[in-house]
């Protein structure tokens, strides 16, 4: 495991779309470029956050809500996930909102592996 990255889909209105996302336990929030989300044809709140990266550098997202199911389907929740156009080539993230808060995650670096069980 290089990095933690969790095969999911993300669903909106318009589109369900299949994804990895990177598992970060040091992400705030669950973060969507803006492309996907326009993909997905998920609205976006008037709900705006700064978001402050590696070494201070800061961007401001708006937030949408996003279906978000993995497991072949066994686990399933409704994210709040903050959305920019500078994040287009990052990697999308599952955040501590939302995913931390619903799910036990535990990583197992020697082994190269992650476990995600529900409280």
């Amino acid at each position: 495991m290089r990095q933690p990255l969790l095969a999911v889909w993300l669903s909106g209105p318009k589109a369900r779309l299949k994804m990895r996302m990177l598992v970060d336990s040091g992400s705030t929030e669950t973060l969507v470029p803006a492309s996907i989300a326009a993909r997905l044809g998920v609205p976006l709140s008037n709900e705006r956050v700064e978001l402050v990266g590696l070494g201070g550098a800061k961007l401001e997202a708006q937030i949408a809500k996003v279906d978000i199911d993995f497991a072949f389907g066994r686990f399933k929740f409704t994210s709040r996930v903050a959305v920019s156009s500078d994040l287009e080539q990052q990697l999308s993230v599952l955040g501590y909102y939302d995913f931390f808060l619903s799910y036990r995650v535990a990583f197992y670096a020697r082994d190269r592996v992650f476990t995600i069980n529900e409280y």
